[in-house]
């Protein structure tokens, strides 16, 4: 299986989002038959991303057995449509995916690679982390919802599952996502560093 994750940037000052992205991708890595030294293909992760500032030196590298990662411009037209170059490697990666999971509801980007795997048929999942809780909606609520209006609404409803960690966040984000799939399950962490 060939996953796909997307998050804007990998700088781990930036908090949670960027933690759960390195611990998730890390761990499916890892069940990769390569990382067992087992001819085949087993997980293939691949991290797209716009800044890979904190990504481990042994991914840049492509050693065995680890994500592999590709850095994109982020260039967006106004119609949230990727600029040339970005569209070329995300068109790329996404027709190489069995599935391409986004990280983040408000990153216009997401919404572009979402459209590229609806138009490809491939199945794609939407973290949404929490930022479509009722108090994250109440943060700069009118443009979130003008987003969610113009284009992130499509971009949810469209995923083959929106995946929350909590039944509490599924409750209330699904007010604003009612036709999604859902589907609660907690994160993958990385405990070794404690």
């Amino acid at each position: 299986m060939r996953c796909l994750h997307y998050v804007d940037a990998v700088v781990e000052e930036a908090g949670g989002v960027v933690r759960a992205v390195l611990d998730l991708t890390s761990a499916l890595a890892e069940q990769s038959l390569e990382a067992h030294g087992i001819e085949g293909r087993g997980i293939e992760v691949t991290l797209l991303t716009g800044d890979a500032q904190d990504v481990p030196k042994s991914w840049l590298a492509g050693e065995p057995g680890m994500p592999r990662v590709e850095v994109i411009s982020r260039s967006l037209t106004p119609w949230l449509s990727l600029g040339a170059a970005d569209r070329e490697a995300v068109t790329a990666a996404v027709a190489e995916a069995d599935l391409v999971h986004l990280h983040t509801p408000w990153d216009p980007c997401n919404v572009a690679i979402a459209a590229e795997a609806r138009r490809t048929g491939t199945p794609y999942v939407v973290s949404v982390h929490g930022m479509l809780d009722d108090w994250s909606m109440t943060q700069r609520g009118l443009k979130k919802r003008v987003y969610l209006s113009v284009a992130g609404r499509r971009m949810l409803d469209g995923a083959a599952r929106i995946h929350f960690t909590a039944e509490g966040e599924r409750q209330q984000a699904m007010k604003l996502a009612p036709r999604g799939s859902a589907v609660v399950l907690p994160l993958v962490m990385d405990l070794s560093p404690y």
